[in-house]
């Protein structure tokens, strides 16, 4: 269990590490919204500032369950913190008392009214142990119930799943006890300058060689599920016989479409298909067990056609972002080539991996990495049996070469909150 607590510190650490917010976002179903921070407060036992400002960022992952039962979910890699002030033997010896700013994003549902200010009840440590001891009290009736799935909670997920504003959670009413184990802090909230409008994928660059190639990948829900029964497969087995109504007969193909079930799919399809115009639509569909743990077959075939695929999607379990981040580790790039991902997860919005953007940038020296990648994500949970639509409302618009990003993602499920960032730069429609 310390482990994966840590592993899970690790990632925030890694997938946080801007100092400002620099992307730009669109949306079908939310907007972007500025939540500040003043005045913050963490009680760690450490000067180190490396570790405090994990803590800190550990400490505002916790917005996730908070913003999730708004329908919304904050932008964790574009945070912005600024320390004004460590205080050490404070509240008590041997403790020290963090004062921070903060600035996170927030993707917000359009249709859920939102005021001026919110405020935020945070645990007010960060460190391994608390976080075992804060999960406790939060489930065991200490404070009511304060998560929305007390018996799904642990402590390395217990960030996901917490609920300060439960009906049935007292840790307003019980305010001396709760700063036991939290702050409470105030945050103003304006509009993002940083929504776009308007923007759409790059058709021409798409289809300059006059076809389009997708990349698609299913992770199984579990493991050690026979394929018939996992919801995974389901997906996968959905998304491949709407293509076949979508799309047509394919010119070829490793697998007869309009017979494929969850029982008798391979763990890789490949399915060319030729359009109106003499246009070609290549598919390739992978099936993983977990992404986390993903095997050297299933690496290599990622790394194989993710750098030669117009589209790349992932479709399955988040993992607290960690099957996400190891999907984008192993993904690979050609350099000067446009691509349009979608990780389509639980709150993968709010995971973003900073390495991505990094890689590209290196690749692609004195060039912004949104030229060369626009990345879809959910602000929310993504369930298997809306899957296999996202995936395929994607790819069918980007065939039609006719919709806006915020036209392409309203027509994903309207729970998932989906959202892009790195369009800004892109070319409007030519018609």
């Amino acid at each position: 269990m310390r482990a994966l607590i840590l592993l899970f510190l690790v990632f925030f650490l890694q997938g946080a590490l801007a100092s400002t917010t620099s992307v730009m976002y669109d949306s079908g179903h939310s907007k972007l919204m500025n939540f500040k921070l003043k005045d913050s407060k963490l009680i760690v036992y450490t000067d180190s500032n490396s570790i405090i400002d994990q803590q800190i960022r550990t400490q505002l992952g916790f917005m996730v369950g908070m913003m999730n039962a708004y329908q919304a979910g904050p932008y964790l890699s574009e945070l912005s913190i600024t320390v004004k002030s460590v205080v050490k033997n404070t509240p008590q010896a041997g403790q020290t008392l963090v004062t921070y700013d903060a600035v996170v994003p927030v993707s917000w549902p359009k249709a859920r009214t939102l005021g001026s200010s919110m405020n935020l009840i945070l645990p007010h440590r960060a460190g391994p142990q608390f976080l075992s001891d804060f999960r406790d009290v939060m489930t065991n009736g200490t404070f009511g119930q304060c998560t929305d799935e007390p018996d799904d909670a642990t402590a390395e997920n217990m960030f996901y799943h917490y609920r300060p504003e439960h009906p049935n959670c007292l840790l307003k009413t019980d305010k001396k006890k709760a700063s036991d184990y939290t702050f409470t802090v105030k945050a103003e909230i304006s509009a993002s300058a940083l929504q776009t409008q308007g923007k759409a994928p790059e058709y021409k660059k798409i289809w300059s060689d006059k076809e389009l190639t997708a990349f698609v990948v299913f992770g199984k829900d579990k493991p050690e599920h026979k394929n018939a029964d996992d919801v995974g497969v389901q997906a996968m087995t959905a998304f491949l016989s709407q293509h076949y109504t979508n799309f047509g007969k394919p010119a070829s193909s490793t697998v007869d479409l309009s017979k494929v079930t969850a029982a008798n799919v391979p763990s890789f399809v490949e399915v060319k298909t030729v359009l109106s115009g003499g246009k070609i639509l290549t598919l390739r569909v992978l099936l993983v067990g977990k992404m986390m743990y993903a095997s050297e077959s299933e690496v290599s075939t990622i790394q194989k056609y993710s750098p030669v695929s117009d589209v790349v999607m992932y479709n399955g379990h988040a993992g607290l972002g960690l099957n996400m981040a190891r999907f984008l580790k192993e993904v690979r790039f050609t350099k000067g080539k446009y691509q349009v991902f979608f990780i389509n997860g639980c709150d993968t919005f709010s995971y973003h991996p900073k390495s991505v953007k990094k890689k590209l940038e290196e690749l692609n020296p004195g060039t912004k990495a949104s030229l060369w990648m626009d990345l879809i994500s959910n602000s929310m949970p993504a369930y298997f049996t809306y899957l296999d639509d996202g995936a395929t409302h994607l790819l069918k618009s980007l065939a039609e070469q006719t919709k806006t990003y915020s036209q392409i993602l309203t027509l994903v499920d309207s729970s998932q909150k989906a959202a892009v960032i790195g369009e800004e730069d892109n070319q409007p429609i030519s018609r």
